[in-house]
């Protein structure tokens, strides 16, 4: 089906295609304290998950 250009905007197309953090192995998903992003658990932060606040690195760094 074609896209009709005229009632098509860029900022729809990025709402209906970006992702939502979902349940991973029982652990609900927390939101990055810099930026505000969800994030889901990792099996690199299982052990100190109530910890974790930061989705990132960079996040951590504060850059």
């Amino acid at each position: 089906m074609p896209i009709n250009h005229t009632t098509f905007h860029f900022s729809d197309w990025v709402r209906g295609v970006m992702r939502t953090a979902q349940t991973k192995n029982g652990f609900a998903p927390k939101v990055c304290e810099r930026c505000g992003l969800p994030f889901e658990w990792r099996k690199k932060w299982a052990r100190d998950w109530e910890n974790v606040k930061y989705c990132s690195q960079k996040c951590k760094s504060g850059r």
